[in-house]
């Protein structure tokens, strides 16, 4: 790409801008990168979800440098910092900004408490944003998405287990296709055994 980030669909690599734009703030849950968006926070009507849910979970709407209209969806470090947003443009696009690097929580896992009764992990940014708003925000339910969809859900949950381990119960809640679902057996192993189960 035109400032120097690389990033393939197929494998999901992604090698961060050569011109190094990252700022040097360092506070808990600071926007780390240069290069995210803006954007503003709204309700998405024709998903149902109100513009509270989409504040609480970083989801914006804005524009790209080249106009696009794109939704936003924030993603942090384990320390809790945003470095990275997951696009959603017209047209099934879904590049990055920012600095998508391999110690990325799963979005939305930053709200969950460690005394979550279940936490619920869906494919992607809207199906989460979605369970959020059917179970409620005072729900002691927990509720993120995988990082890469159903191909990187293995690596993206292993990365993320500690956490996804404190809640009483994990619910893998992936699309119904073949995919979705071979993926889902494939990351519930990674559990103590009784701890997850298989939506369906």
């Amino acid at each position: 790409y035109s400032d120097g980030h690389a990033y393939c669909f197929g494998c999901e690599y992604y090698e961060p801008p050569s011109d190094g734009h990252t700022s040097t703030t360092t506070s808990k849950g600071k926007r780390m990168s240069d290069d995210l968006i803006e954007g503003v926070f709204n309700s998405l009507s024709k998903r149902k979800i109100t513009e509270e849910t989409c504040r609480r979970f970083g989801y914006r709407v804005g524009k790209t440098s080249k106009g696009k209209s794109a939704h936003l969806a924030e993603f942090r470090n384990q320390r809790g910092d945003v470095v990275a947003q997951h696009l959603r443009l017209k047209g099934k696009e879904f590049p990055w900004v920012g600095d998508k690097s391999k110690d990325l929580q799963l979005f939305g896992l930053h709200l969950m408490r460690d005394d979550a009764a279940k936490v619920i992990i869906t494919e992607g940014e809207l199906d989460a944003l979605s369970v959020a708003e059917a179970i409620g925000p005072k729900s002691r339910w927990g509720v993120c998405s995988l990082i890469s969809g159903a191909k990187g859900a293995v690596q993206d949950i292993s990365a993320n287990l500690s956490k996804l381990e404190k809640a009483g119960e994990v619910i893998l809640m992936f699309d119904m296709d073949e995919p979705g679902q071979e993926a889902a057996e494939a990351a519930a192993r990674l559990f103590r055994p009784g701890k997850c189960k298989i939506a369906s």
